[in-house]
């Protein structure tokens, strides 16, 4: 689910407060136990940990992959930029998040999916697919994965999927906003190889259609290797509550809770990192 969202764009690479009258305290109290309840027994628990080392990994490969870049250095502002980066601050706004925009009847929905052994089931796996080692397996099976891809009832059911959580458009949507943030970085890092911001603005541009159809094939092939161990059958019931209207409210604000999660420190760390090694032009 969302873990795929952020595996494959890191590869390329208003939190809601409530103001609660006394009358209410207690029920906005309830309220934030069901919403970490739910973090916690759903994927984004593990993901929320696991948050900085996706994140440092994700830049470390993009920038090794960009062909400009030697790996030590890349090892260097890789960890420097995941510092930036906090499990706790993410979880914190899942929670808030979740909490003002899904209501009691729609968490408990989830919550009691989450609660089911299939439900258990589904969120260990997402969990282990959010582990950046996990990526690494992904590579290794490519050609497996891209064989097990001409299975048509798994596509029918990836299509399904992916049109009930809009994975491939929303990676694809913040891969893009996470490549703009990254120019001033990348510059910096390039120093005077670097082209200036307007090129790599362009080339971002000429190159949407190749890095849409990578994502595609990516989020794709993530979704077969995560569900092998699940029969279509088990995959139609996950459908089913990702489909719902409280399995749509959930998938929706936590996609938004990460792209803010992840955008906003990106930008500023890649802001900072142009000042330290003095890469603005």
């Amino acid at each position: 689910m969302i873990s795929h969202k952020l595996n494959s764009l890191l590869r390329f690479p208003a939190l809601m407060g409530l103001v609660m009258v006394p009358m209410l305290m207690a029920t906005g109290a309830r309220a934030t136990t069901l919403a970490e309840s739910v973090v916690e027994s759903s994927p984004l628990g593990e993901m929320s940990r696991q948050y900085p080392a996706m994140v440092r990994e994700g830049i470390r490969e993009g920038l090794v992959a960009s062909g400009y870049v030697e790996p030590m250095m890349a090892d260097s502002v890789a960890g420097l930029a995941s510092l930036a980066f906090s499990a706790q601050r993410m979880r914190t706004q899942l929670v808030a998040d979740l909490d003002g925009s899904l209501n009691q009847d729609q968490l408990e929905a989830v919550q009691a999916w989450y609660r089911t052994s299939l439900g258990q089931r589904f969120a260990a796996a997402e969990a282990a697919a959010s582990r950046p080692d996990a990526w690494d397996l992904l590579n290794e099976r490519s050609a497996a994965l891209a064989e097990a891809s001409l299975d048509r009832a798994r596509a029918a059911l990836f299509e399904r999927y992916d049109h009930a959580v809009a994975a491939s458009d929303i990676t694809a949507s913040i891969a893009e906003s996470a490549q703009r943030r990254l120019i001033p970085a990348y510059i910096a890092v390039m120093g005077d190889r670097a082209p200036d911001a307007e090129t790599l603005e362009q080339n971002i541009e000429q190159y949407r259609p190749v890095v849409r159809q990578q994502i595609e094939t990516q989020v794709y092939h993530a979704f077969l290797s995560t569900y092998q161990n699940f029969s279509d059958a088990e995959l139609e019931r996950y459908l089913d509550f990702l489909e719902s209207p409280s399995g749509r409210a959930f998938t929706e604000v936590a996609a938004f809770s990460i792209e803010n999660g992840l955008l906003e420190p990106l930008e500023a760390v890649s802001s900072q990192m142009a000042r330290l090694l003095g890469g603005n032009r």
